[in-house]
């Protein structure tokens, strides 16, 4: 009964969790959040869907989740930085994957590379990897061994300067590859490994597009 009283008063805040590294990794999920702004119930479902051993992409989101079949994946990010949350939906339906952003009563579909590749693991993730100030979505592809794809969709350069989301300033920004995971730095850093020797490609974002000085 006091457990169940907490849970629809709504005064407290709390997760179950199993290891210590569960625990880490709820409060690194839920502190990120709540610095960017999130509201209490926001942060809570914004990493409802998430398996952190599963995880294909490191780094500090607003969101993340791990797809499960069957059903569809939300997360709740303020795109366009008008202060009004926009609902990124993530599912397989028909045969492919598909991925929508509503905003209130109204929303658009945004082009996923392969749709019909459904992967063993598939992360979705929302974060500011390109330093403009809005956060961009990221889906990840892999098995967390090889074949990693990471995509990942934001404003384009006449969006980024009129921040209206609509399908013509709002699209795929890149398509990376390699292997094992993708590490997302602060500041517009994306670190892909890649072969058996403990190579890395080094993504950094120029304003246009992910660049690697090493390519």
């Amino acid at each position: 009964m006091f457990r169940k009283g907490l849970e629809e008063g709504k005064q407290l805040f709390f997760r179950e969790y199993e290891t210590l590294e569960d625990w880490e990794e709820m409060f690194r999920q839920h502190l990120v959040a709540f610095l960017d702004g999130l509201q209490r119930w926001n942060i809570d479902r914004n990493f409802d869907s998430m398996r952190p051993e599963l995880a294909l992409v490191k780094g500090n989101f607003l969101g993340e989740g791990i797809y499960r079949y069957g059903t569809k994946l939300r997360l709740w990010v303020d795109l366009d930085g008008d202060q009004n949350e926009e609902i990124v939906s993530f599912w397989f339906s028909v045969n492919a994957l598909s991925l929508t952003v509503a905003k209130f009563d109204a929303g658009f579909g945004l082009e996923i590379p392969n749709p019909e590749d459904t992967s063993r693991i598939m992360h979705i993730a929302a974060k500011d990897v390109t330093n403009d100030g809005l956060p961009e979505i990221l889906l990840a592809r892999g098995d967390g061994l090889v074949n990693l794809s990471l995509a990942i969709w934001g404003f384009n350069e006449q969006g980024r300067k009129n921040r209206k989301l609509t399908p013509e300033n709002f699209g795929l920004l890149a398509e990376l590859g390699g292997q094992s995971r993708a590490y997302v730095s602060e500041g517009g850093t994306i670190i892909i490994p890649y072969g058996s020797q403990g190579f890395v490609t080094t993504y950094k974002w120029t304003g246009n597009a992910f660049e690697s000085p090493e390519m």
